[in-house]
């Protein structure tokens, strides 16, 4: 054979096969469904998928391609303990010094993260940023999104969120899935009366 061929051989021992196939059995694989349909998937951050039924291009031109049109979906391949994240991101009680800080506001059961401008009592004055997509935010304009808010819908505090592109901005990815998370368990805070301000 290996005068007749070029073809190159290469042994591999059963006990090699058996350790590899062991191993394999330690890496945790996740069922995307609905993959026939799909007619778009965007893998924007590591371990991280997002997709559509139907393509969308709609803010391309400003280099967004996961924007929310047609029910953008997400789905993570990376194993995470939202536990561990949860410690510590959220002080018993918003207080002055925590002003100058990031965090991510509740409102209408959607998260938002923001910068706390000030605090009084109870009441959290926030800077917002709004959403274009999935994890992603940008700065309103020319109309900044100020507004005070209950103490209880303040979520978590967060480092700065981390630059997609020129316009945009995502939370940290565990955190935003502890997020998530505190959403679909509905254990974060309900939303109470609102005193909003917007700067003429």
């Amino acid at each position: 054979m290996k005068e007749s061929s070029k073809v190159k051989l290469f042994y591999v021992s059963e006990e090699e096969v058996e350790k590899k196939d062991e191993s394999l059995h330690q890496v945790p694989l996740f069922t995307v469904k609905g993959t026939m349909k799909m007619h778009q998937v965007l893998s924007i951050s590591p371990g991280i998928l997002k997709y559509r039924d139907i393509s969308c291009f709609c803010q391309a031109a400003e280099g967004v391609f996961d924007c929310s049109c047609h029910s953008l979906q997400e789905v993570s391949l990376v194993a995470t303990e939202h536990a561990e994240k949860a410690l510590d991101v959220r002080p018993d009680v918003i207080k002055h010094h925590h002003s100058g800080q990031w965090c991510v506001v509740r409102y209408d059961d959607q998260p938002y993260p923001g910068i706390i401008l000030e605090v009084e009592e109870h009441n959290v004055k926030v800077k917002c940023m709004h959403r274009n997509g999935i994890n992603r935010f940008f700065w309103p304009s020319p109309r900044e999104d100020v507004n005070w808010y209950g103490d209880d819908q303040i979520m978590c505090l967060i480092p700065e969120p981390l630059a997609v592109n020129k316009r945009s901005v995502q939370i940290e990815q565990e955190l935003w899935e502890f997020i998530m998370g505190q959403l679909d368990n509905n254990s974060a805070p309900v939303v109470t009366d609102i005193k909003r301000t917007v700067p003429s």
